[in-house]
């Protein structure tokens, strides 16, 4: 026996559609935010290898006021946020002259880490939402499906008659909701643990890239042999 989604869809009430409709819109909301998500770390991984091999040249020719204007350059990339912030920092206080070679450092590694939890907030956009219509999503459907098991009894209760036949009919209609809402959970869960591994491979790539340029720096340092 195969199932009529199209007629049992039209014989639901009406709490039963704007349920459908609701998780419908959940899940269009998802697909959208996770092609958006990823799109967006593909162009990042893109423009942070370029800007890595062309920062990593000048670096080593201790030019660094073209790395942070370079960076400009790629905007997209996690990577020249977290070199450009660090480096301007650190410029800026060697210019001033009045700071020890400590604390120049320091306010570089300062600067390197406001730039990563704000290029971490920026890449965990939308996220939250996919975790929340995963876990929220056969909530829903299991109401319109409650809702469609009341108003089945209730019209079996209220004509006297009724056999097995009429209670399954309405059951399986009520039951739609429940599979849909599970239909739309699924997907959500998996792409917001996937860009959670994404954004936490992230993390790890500016630790490194901010540490990485540090030693640098401390090489690079006034007075330093």
């Amino acid at each position: 026996m195969s199932v009529n989604l199209a007629e049992l869809g039209v014989q639901m009430g009406g709490v039963a559609r704007a349920v459908v409709l609701v998780l419908l819109a959940m899940s269009v909301y998802s697909i959208a935010i996770g092609a958006e998500r990823l799109l967006a770390y593909r162009r990042a991984r893109r423009q942070s290898l370029r800007f890595a091999a062309q920062a990593t040249s000048l670096l080593e020719d201790e030019r660094l006021q073209e790395v942070v204007v370079g960076a400009r350059a790629y905007t997209r990339s996690h990577l020249a946020r977290i070199v450009a912030a660090a480096l301007a920092e650190y410029l800026k206080k060697l210019r001033l002259g009045r700071l020890a070679t400590e604390e120049v450092l320091e306010s570089a590694r300062r600067a390197a880490e406001r730039a990563s939890l704000l290029v971490v907030a920026d890449f965990r956009k939308g996220i939250g939402g996919l975790g929340t219509i995963g876990a929220t999503a056969p909530f829903v459907g299991l109401f319109g499906t409650v809702i469609g098991i009341i108003n089945a009894f209730a019209a079996i209760a209220k004509s006297g008659t009724g056999g097995f036949s009429t209670v399954a009919a309405g059951i399986a209609e009520a039951l739609v909701t429940t599979a849909l809402g599970l239909m739309v959970a699924l997907p959500a869960v998996w792409l917001h643990n996937y860009l959670i591994q994404k954004v936490e491979g992230f993390q790890v790539e500016m630790n490194n890239s901010s540490s990485e340029l540090l030693d640098r720096l401390v090489e690079l340092a006034p007075g330093r042999p």
